[in-house]
């Protein structure tokens, strides 16, 4: 009997994970996968075009369609705009290695959507 329950139980959580393996089908297929949240913090002082580099703690995440959402407390920035708490986007073809408390150095697309979520940038600084 404890084989079944153990089958059942690890078809119930592949069905409903939030990883690749459970993405919906109209999620992009990624050909690689980019780590987020582990620029150096030397490239706050040179933001890739069209992005904003930032250095925070994240202070909350829950899954979204095809990724996750983050909320980080920024402490530092490159752009005096932005603001001291945002809400980040992270698509599926990244990776977050970090969790609620950690501290991250990253970039994001200058202008937040209409939500008012940032979208994740791959980009690191302009020196890359």
């Amino acid at each position: 009997m404890k084989p079944v329950v153990v089958l059942v139980l690890s078809i119930l959580l592949l069905t409903h994970c939030d990883t690749a393996l459970g993405q919906p089908s109209h999620c992009p297929q990624c050909r690689a996968m980019s780590r987020y949240g582990q620029c150096p913090e030397s490239g706050i002082s040179h933001p890739p075009a069209h992005g904003i580099a930032f250095a925070g703690t994240i202070v909350a995440a829950k899954p979204i369609d095809c990724g996750v959402q983050i909320t980080v407390d920024v402490t530092r920035s490159s752009s005096p705009s932005l603001p001291a708490a945002i809400v980040i986007d992270i698509g599926a073809c990244f990776l977050l290695d970090s969790g609620i408390g950690h501290r991250i150095s990253a970039v994001v697309y200058e202008a937040p959507k209409q939500s008012g979520a940032y979208d994740a940038s791959v980009y690191c600084d302009e020196t890359r």
